[in-house]
């Protein structure tokens, strides 16, 4: 604000520790141009702290540090570049505007890792059910020649074929194998993970330096990049469950507002038993997937865990939905094993339907169509994440959504902003059939009431 000279430290850059673990700045370094500024003293930043860096003069505090520039720095027109070294000299970071660019390759900002250290059945014997992941955030190729995963002591060094594209993921098995596109074995250099708290690092192999780590348990902010919940199971399949395990099944939504990615997201049914999301699963805000328990070719939407038979206990039981990070995002649990409801819930009633719009059901009129629910109890009872299910699609009530005794909700099936007493599925065309149909309203333990 005002004239950059006399005001410099209007001028200003946050840097944040995005890891799992605390970060000291000392001898850190930041180029700005001709300008740099070396961290001389301990600064620690908890995994999700920031600092500012003004570009003026100041007192170091937890949350500012002062560059002492007379003047401002940062170009307001035309280009320049940022960069975040550490003590190793390496990039870890650039921002640039204008034409700049840092002609140094980022790894440690490119490279995003995370670890997957509890395999499924005894981890002696399955030593790949144990990984690391790297997953390449930029735009452009990063080559990890030059580069080694340490954990405990036991070191695993990559060559110059080791190179990952923007956006490609390169997983090291801790177990034997043969490498073959972006898998790599370490074929004992590596020593496994411990089940309760561990961790791993990348590191630079002529200085031993470290660019990236990931420690466990994390106990900073969560490290979440989507919003999906466990918003369904049937515990219970038709017929016998030994005979039909497919018939039982587990749905998560995307209930964020935009598309996220499933891959290396995980369920844990009980203690001991995964289904790991190994590809990438783009799911649109909104959308859910299905995962059957028995066995199946995946396709989009529809996923299969792989058992012979039934799998999910009828009468009681509990799913843990954990994301890339092994962060737990979700939980449900179910114990009474009914396939109904007698408490308040059960007082949610369809009140009427429109299953025949005005004129044509089509893009023309989709909001002639309408369901109007009603609370008949006496006790507000909470919507969220219930369903009203047609033949073809789902309509799910948000976070918080609740109806007190006598009030309703009317939901149009077509756009629109929700307000007051009226919701907008948000279908471009009219979706309930003229001739014949049927509606349910599922509790989030996919109980019809």
């Amino acid at each position: 604000p005002g004239s950059d000279a006399d005001n410099p430290n209007g001028e200003w850059l946050v840097i944040r520790n995005a890891s799992s673990a605390e970060q000291n700045l000392l001898n850190w370094k930041i180029v700005i141009g001709p300008e740099q500024l070396v961290i001389l003293e301990d600064h620690v930043l908890q995994s999700g702290e920031s600092v500012t860096i003004y570009m003026g003069s100041g007192t170091d505090t937890a949350d500012a540090i002062y560059w002492g520039a007379p003047g401002g720095i940062l170009y307001n027109t035309g280009s320049r570049a940022v960069e975040l070294f550490n003590p190793n000299r390496d990039v870890v970071e650039t921002h640039s505007w204008g034409t700049a660019d840092s002609s140094t390759q980022s790894v440690a900002a490119a490279i995003d890792m995370t670890i997957n250290y509890d395999a499924a059945g005894i981890d002696a014997d399955n030593l790949n059910g144990e990984w690391i992941n790297l997953t390449n955030t930029s735009s452009s190729d990063i080559s990890l020649d030059g580069y080694q995963i340490y954990t405990d002591g036991t070191t695993y060094t990559f060559d110059s074929g080791d190179v990952i594209s923007p956006g490609e993921r390169m997983r090291i098995y801790m177990g034997t194998g043969t490498d073959s596109g972006l898998d790599r074995y370490a074929n004992g250099t590596l020593n496994g993970f411990n089940n309760t708290a561990d961790g791993v690092e990348l590191r630079r192999t002529d200085t031993g330096g470290t660019v990236d780590s990931f420690d466990y348990p994390f106990d900073g902010p969560p490290m979440i990049t989507a919003d999906f919940k466990i918003t369904a199971v049937n515990p219970d399949a038709p017929g016998v469950d030994a005979d039909n395990p497919n018939g039982e099944w587990i749905e998560i939504t995307n209930t964020g507002s935009t598309s996220a990615d499933l891959r290396d997201w995980r369920l844990q049914y009980q203690t001991g038993t995964f289904f790991d999301f190994n590809d990438s699963v783009i799911v649109a805000p909104g959308a859910t997937v299905r995962i059957h328990m028995g066995q199946g070719t995946n396709t989009a939407t529809e996923f299969y865990w792989g058992n012979t038979t039934a799998a999910l206990n009828n009468t009681s039981g509990n799913l843990i939905l954990q994301s890339d990070h092994r962060i737990v995002v979700d939980t449900f649990t179910w114990s009474d094993g009914s396939t109904g409801s007698d408490g308040p819930e059960a007082s949610i009633v369809i009140d009427d339907v429109q299953y025949n719009a005005p004129g044509a059901d089509d893009a023309t009129n989709p909001n002639g169509e309408w369901i109007i629910i009603r609370n008949a109890g006496d006790q507000t009872v909470d919507l969220t994440n219930w369903r009203i299910k047609d033949d073809s699609a789902d309509y799910i009530f948000t976070d918080g959504e609740t109806l007190d005794p006598g009030e309703t909700l009317k939901i149009f099936v077509g756009p629109g902003n929700d307000s007051g007493s009226d919701r907008y599925w948000g279908h471009s065309t009219g979706i309930l059939n003229n001739d014949s149909g049927k509606l349910e309203i599922w509790t989030p333990r996919s109980q019809t009431v």
